[in-house]
């Protein structure tokens, strides 16, 4: 296992994708981090760049993938996946779990998972990690008070939690079968129960109960919620136990992570998931790339990932580019803009399509990303296993966008050169706001959409914004075309939270507020079945469909763009964000 997992590090093939410029936080404050812990100053410190700043660290609530990258620092899961060879192998579990099917009872055809955690798996205020904090996590995933819950369709397949009386290191988990039950009964990270819930509120609630409805305006839930979901939770107070704890954060400056002086981990250093070289890792929140590679050239940061094409190719055939080494590998995340489905004109999936054909990704990719990218046609990344290849990526073709919208009674009646018609009684004209971080890539791209959108009468106005405001505007339907991009896991993808319509208004990532019948049912299926041909027999239909419906835009998935100081020897990954950078070594 452990070959396989240094394997994934040196592959040097890519596709990453992000649309995201820093974020501006209005309070400045530090913290120090996980009291508990004792951390040092000394030792080997690692400082990367970051475009911009995490919105919280917090697994279940946390929205940005600079976040998740964090989250895995301090919190660790009870089995974690190999991107490559797609199998788990045991981090806070003692040993990969025994499985049996219930064959009697209410619980008949789940899977039975016997979990054991490691005797020595500890919290960083020496509390141990125990079956209360598995169940924890779980009954605050299914809270249906809990706002902005991410996890709740991603676990909502776990039935029970028996933990043994006798033993609170081992328990049962029953899960009904499935594409990702191994996945769904343990890779998720932990969270303490005594940290996140010290008054022990969910402690009077059955998981059962949870899992319903009838809860959402519980008095005593909506505390919960409140207090779980509050500042101090994810900033100041967060408790893991994982190697770091965050030791400062400044915002809209820097964020460190210090290695714990006592982690219970570091007897397994030489073990996948525990390792974890840097003593400090120093992530710089510098939105201005122009200012990063002046800080890479004097030795300020050691690395900066997310270049644009242009700047990487411009530092790599610089005089300094022996100073630095540059990687390219595959991600697994794809750019696309996000469409308001519930938009009077976007509702029309006609107008959806001739918006489609309105992208020139050709010159994107070509152009602007100088090739260093894949098409994509849709929510399937090119490199998995499942992809409908057959699927042609919608190419640039304005005459056909024309047939589209006049089929659907779209007209220029005054004359101003922008389709109008009527909708609900009123006139409307065939206009939109794309919302666009200030990445150059974003801007980029939304310029040549608007400028190609003119010639069919669309009218595109690009409003740049915070990261931070875009996806607070996209979770509440308030906007009506956003430049994003979507990550997804080297195992099979859990489509439910993407594009199932329970997913939406805050309750997953269905940004689009999509909302189909059959892709509902197949990504429900996708949860209870196992056979292989049927699993991607299922893929292949909610794929097909999703394109026939066109509810976003697919645009590509491009390569990892990595600078790296040579004063290090980098592991870079195949996953997202490019790299691991607790397997970065300094050389002697």
């Amino acid at each position: 296992m452990s070959g396989s997992y240094f394997q994934r590090f040196h592959m040097t093939k890519s596709i990453s994708l992000v649309l995201s410029v820093s974020v501006a936080l209005l309070t400045w404050y530090s913290c120090a981090n996980d009291p508990h812990q004792q951390v040092s100053d000394k030792g080997f410190a690692l400082h990367l760049r970051m475009k911009s700043e995490p919105d919280r660290i917090h697994p279940m609530l946390s929205r940005r993938g600079n976040a998740t990258q964090i989250e895995h620092k301090i919190f660790l899961p009870l089995l974690q996946v190999d991107p490559t060879t797609l199998q788990l192998y045991p981090v806070l579990a003692e040993r990969m779990p025994s499985k049996t099917i219930v064959p009697v009872g209410p619980l008949k055809g789940d899977i039975r998972y016997h979990m054991t955690l490691r005797p020595e798996a500890r919290w960083s205020d020496g509390t141990p990690v125990t079956s209360r904090d598995y169940l924890f996590t779980v009954k605050a995933s299914q809270n249906p008070a809990l706002r902005g819950n991410q996890w709740r369709s991603l676990l909502h397949t776990i039935d029970s939690i028996a933990p043994d009386p006798g033993d609170p290191k081992s328990f049962e988990v029953f899960v009904q079968p499935g594409l990702l039950s191994d996945i769904v009964a343990g890779n998720f990270e932990l969270y303490p129960a005594h940290h996140y819930d010290p008054n022990g509120i969910l402690e009077r609630y059955s998981l059962h109960q949870l899992k319903g409805e009838t809860l959402l305006q519980d008095t005593a839930l909506l505390a919960f919620s409140e207090a779980f979901s509050s500042a101090a939770l994810s900033r100041s107070k967060v408790m893991g136990n994982g190697p770091y704890a965050v030791k400062l954060w400044e915002p809209n400056q820097r964020l460190i992570l210090q290695k714990k002086a006592e982690w219970w981990g570091k007897k397994h250093a030489n073990s996948p998931g525990f390792i974890a070289h840097p003593d400090a890792l120093h992530y710089h929140f510098i939105p201005d790339e122009t200012a990063a590679i002046a800080l890479l050239k004097g030795g300020k940061l050691d690395q900066i990932p997310d270049l644009t094409p242009s700047k990487f190719n411009t530092l790599r055939h610089s005089a300094d580019t022996l100073k630095f080494g540059f990687y390219t590998p595959v991600g697994m995340r794809y750019y696309f803009i996000a469409l308001n489905n519930l938009h009077p004109a976007l509702a029309d999936v006609r107008v959806r399509k001739a918006l489609a054909h309105c992208v020139d990704t050709k010159m994107f990719i070509d152009k602007m990303l100088l090739g260093l990218a894949t098409p994509v046609a849709g929510p399937v990344h090119p490199s998995k296993p499942y992809v409908a290849k057959d699927l042609r990526p919608v190419a640039l073709d304005i005459d056909l966008a024309k047939e589209l919208l006049q089929s659907g009674g779209w007209v220029d009646s005054d004359g101003d050169g922008v389709l109008d018609k009527v909708i609900n009684g009123k006139r409307e004209s065939l206009s939109f706001e794309i919302l666009v971080t200030g990445s150059e890539l974003g801007k980029n791209l939304a310029l040549l959409f608007k400028q190609d959108a003119a010639r069919a009468g669309i009218q595109i106005n690009v409003r740049p914004q915070r990261l931070s405001a875009i996806i607070q505007q996209v979770r509440e339907g308030k906007y009506d075309m956003a430049a994003l991009a979507a990550r997804q896991s080297p195992t099979y993808d859990e489509m439910r939270q993407s594009w199932h319509s329970s997913a939406v208004a805050g309750r997953g990532k269905n940004y689009a507020f999509y909302s189909n019948p059959e892709v509902d049912r197949w990504t429900d299926s996708l949860s209870i079945v196992s056979d292989t041909a049927q699993i991607f027999e299922l893929y292949d239909k909610i794929q097909r469909r999703i394109y026939d419906n066109q509810p976003v835009i697919f645009i590509c998935a491009p390569l990892e763009r990595i600078v790296v100081s040579r004063a290090f020897e980098p592991f870079i990954a195949t996953v997202s964000p490019g790299y691991d950078e607790c397997l970065y070594q300094r050389k002697e």
